[in-house]
């Protein structure tokens, strides 16, 4: 049994989604897993945390809290949301004295479990830990929930004792706003090596080719994956398919692209996805350009990212020039950028990944490299406990 790190005080994750679902709460579930689990707890949605049984990762093996355990909350409106966080708030800080929690780490999620954090911090006396999986203020939240991140980001921020961000991107981006008025530190998406090594072969690809996306299907992706398709179906001299792998596709993709020939819809179980994304010829990840949430585009470090950097697949990404992913690339080599939507640019770079064998394998080179860099979850896991350690 391998040796687990051990915090020196109690910690309470607060998030409305954790392992098993997938996407962030499953990086958390990589970074935890390696850490004593009698030394933290989770505070979540059991709803949103189950409700997918089909695409679900891995679950921790700490003690599960659930602010919802009672009431099931499937209206919308405001009064129905601030009983909820009432009720949270009641339950949390009876979990937090009954279990004599030292410290606080509220995750991304749209705002809900930040100002739990906030208000359970200052009820309770007890420090706070921000991890972001992605900006606050900034990102594409409307209504009233746009206008309380303006408004509650600067006073969440400047009364945490730390803030966690994925990358150099989102440290630069709150850094620039907030001067030294905060603490910011960087800990990279993390996977696990081992999941993906057995599938590694020697990249000789051959016709029928694939190319391969994973994940789910946000607003930031859209545009840039009706280029891709774009671009293959103006490939004529080679035979590509797109195949997507998404556990539940957006409606509308669904209606414009259900015959086309070229694309397939799948889904696959979680543990399956290193073997799948093993096999492809290529890797795809998309950014858009023309979006309401610019900020998003220009710090986000997409989770499929890390997953690919250990595949031995080359890597495609379709995204504008000030995309942190993009820069990231040009920084360490690892993937081919097109950062123009040029269709014909597209197809070349396409046919370039294909049939440029010793092009494509020094991007895979490079990529496992940087995978050992900033992504391997042993070490990123070790920054983690120090993190909490020195709050």
């Amino acid at each position: 049994m391998k040796n687990l790190l051990k915090l020196n005080k109690k910690l309470l994750l607060l998030s409305q989604w954790a392992p098993p679902a997938i996407g962030g709460p499953q990086f958390l579930y990589n970074l935890f897993i390696n850490i004593q689990s009698n030394d933290y707890f989770f505070l979540t949605d059991q709803i949103n945390t189950t409700k997918d049984t089909k695409h679900t990762g891995s679950k921790l093996p700490c003690k599960y809290f659930f602010f919802n355990n009672v009431f099931s909350f499937t209206k919308k409106n405001m009064g129905f949301k601030f009983l909820k966080i009432l009720l949270a708030i009641i339950k949390g800080k009876k979990i937090i004295k009954n279990n004599k929690i030292d410290i606080l780490m509220g995750i991304s999620d749209g705002g809900f479990s930040f100002l739990l954090t906030f208000i359970l911090s200052k009820l309770t006396r007890k420090p706070y830990i921000l991890f972001l999986f992605d900006l606050y203020r900034g990102n594409k939240f409307f209504g009233l929930g746009k206008m309380f991140s303006i408004f509650f980001e600067p006073i969440l921020f400047k009364s945490a004792s730390q803030i966690i961000v994925t990358n150099e991107g989102t440290k630069k981006y709150y850094i620039e706003q907030y001067k030294n008025k905060i603490s910011i530190k960087v800990i990279h998406n993390s996977a696990f090596n081992t999941s993906y090594e057995q599938y590694q072969t020697n990249y000789s690809p051959l016709p029928p080719y694939t190319i391969l996306f994973t994940g789910h299907i946000y607003w930031p992706q859209k545009q840039s994956i009706r280029n891709l398709i774009k671009a293959i179906d103006k490939i004529n001299d080679i035979d590509v398919k797109f195949a997507l792998y998404v556990p539940s596709p957006p409606n509308d993709f669904i209606e414009e692209f259900k015959s086309h020939k070229k694309i397939e819809f799948k889904s696959a179980p979680q543990e399956e996805m290193p073997q799948i994304q093993s096999k492809a010829d290529i890797l795809f990840l998309p950014l858009s350009w023309d979006t309401s949430a610019p900020d998003i585009i220009k710090t986000a470090s997409p989770g499929k990212l890390t997953d690919y950097l250990i595949t031995g697949r080359p890597i495609l990404i379709h995204a504008p020039d000030y995309a942190y992913i993009s820069q990231y690339a040009h920084q360490y080599n690892f993937a081919h950028v097109v950062e123009e939507e040029n269709i014909e640019l597209l197809q070349k770079s396409i046919k370039k990944l294909l049939l440029d064998i010793q092009y494509s394998k020094t991007l895979i080179k490079n990529a496992t490299k940087l995978f050992y860099k900033n992504h391997n979850v042993i070490k990123n896991a070790g920054l983690l406990q120090n993190i909490i350690n020195q709050v």
